[in-house]
């Protein structure tokens, strides 16, 4: 029997992005039992220096050896292949390929050619300021006859905020900022069309592209609904204060009540009384689960 291969990881840029990767590769493996899945090797050398901040001129230390040692452990460790879950580091990829005697996956090659083999003819790219400075991406898309767009300044500025100051800092992304303006999310169901159809929004085209971004039929995304699940099963429905909620989703209260609190309120989901939050019947029913007796809700306001 032919000896299983085995994947070797360069993470630690930054440490989530890594394990994020591995668990998708456990996920997406069709397997009946531990030993049918991908033997997997991570390296996660945390320590790497900033990779956006060299290629912006911002810092004058290099992240290469890190990287090159990094490879070198998994190659040592008996890795066959290794992939790098970080697109900003690819920058540095010809280096790092370069230094090892394995296969090394080129995940932004990869990622074109599978968008072009889709049909796609023009995409948003929506990354680090060092992704977009080192243009990695506009070259190999050219290559495959497919038109890079990158953000605007306002834009971008938002995106980095969300990869710095939130994903790197452990807290959970605001990922609505990415939803809140109209054109912005019609721009993501153009480039879906283009991919999955024949260019035409039509209601089966806008239909698939809420569904993969994970917006349902009333327009709420998955932290929306865990705000209310949240309240159902952990406070009995409410009321229950913002400052509890928010711990109980690791959320910060800012976000949930400048974000994603009014369009519940707004949607007849969610109640804000002077006891604290309460999930209306009509949130219970959009959870799929049965409401409060009515008396029972007036006594809890």
């Amino acid at each position: 029997m032919e000896k299983a291969k085995t994947l070797g990881i360069l993470g630690g840029l930054g440490p989530m992005a890594g394990v994020y990767f591995y668990e998708k590769v456990t996920a997406l493996t069709k397997a009946s039992c531990d030993q049918e899945h991908i033997n997997v090797i991570l390296a996660g050398l945390a320590d790497t220096p900033d990779r956006t901040d060299f290629i912006l001129g911002k810092s004058t230390v290099d992240p290469t050896p890190r990287m090159v040692e990094s490879a070198k452990i998994l190659e040592r460790a008996g890795a066959d292949v290794i992939a790098m879950p970080c697109n900003t580091a690819h920058y540095f990829y010809d280096a790092i390929a370069g230094s090892i005697h394995i296969p090394m996956l080129n995940i932004i090659e990869e990622t074109l050619k599978l968008l072009a083999g889709k049909g796609a003819r023009k995409i948003g790219l929506l990354a680090t300021e060092g992704t977009i400075a080192a243009g990695t991406y506009p070259a190999v898309a050219q290559a495959h006859g497919i038109e890079c767009a990158a953000p605007t300044p306002e834009e971008q500025a938002v995106i980095t905020a969300i990869i710095y100051q939130e994903i790197k800092c452990g807290r959970r992304p605001d990922m609505r900022a990415f939803y809140r303006v109209a054109n912005r999310m019609l721009k993501r169901i153009r480039d879906f069309s283009q991919v999955k159809g024949n260019g035409i929004i039509d209601m089966e085209i806008t239909r698939e592209a809420l569904e993969a971004l994970g917006v349902d039929e009333l327009g709420l995304e998955r932290l929306d609904r865990e705000i209310l699940s949240g309240i159902i099963e952990r406070f009995n429905g409410g009321p229950v204060g913002i400052d509890t909620i928010a711990a109980s989703i690791g959320e910060e209260r800012v976000t949930i009540e400048d974000v994603y609190e009014p369009y519940l309120i707004q949607t007849g989901l969610l109640y804000r009384t002077q006891k604290g939050r309460m999930v209306s019947p009509a949130g219970y029913k959009h959870m799929g689960l049965q409401p409060r007796e009515e008396e029972e809700i007036k006594k809890a306001r």
